[in-house]
């Protein structure tokens, strides 16, 4: 199963998909390298949502990240869960349209 979360405010929502919240309960790293560093660095991907807007399908793994269970339990993101999704979450989201 797969979720979208719902941004329900006017403001950008950004959530860094921690490597021990996410990664490891989606059973995937989806960290990549950081661009500006020598010696190996990684970055955790991050979730940018316009006011408004809708993530692409996402992992379930992503109500494991604290900023997001905040943000819901803030009312400032809303949650819709898909069955049988053929993106199997795979995509860790890039802006939300």
């Amino acid at each position: 199963m797969s979720i979208i979360l719902i941004n329900r405010t006017r403001r950008v929502k950004v959530f860094e998909l921690q490597h021990d919240a996410y990664c490891k309960k989606h059973g995937q790293c989806g960290c990549g390298p950081r661009g500006d560093e020598e010696g190996g660095s990684w970055v955790a991907p991050s979730i940018a949502l316009l006011g408004g807007a809708r993530s692409p399908e996402l992992s379930e793994a992503v109500l494991d990240v604290p900023d997001v269970l905040r943000s819901m339990a803030a009312g400032e993101v809303g949650l819709e869960m898909v069955k049988g999704s053929r993106n199997r979450g795979q995509d860790t989201g890039e802006q939300g349209r």
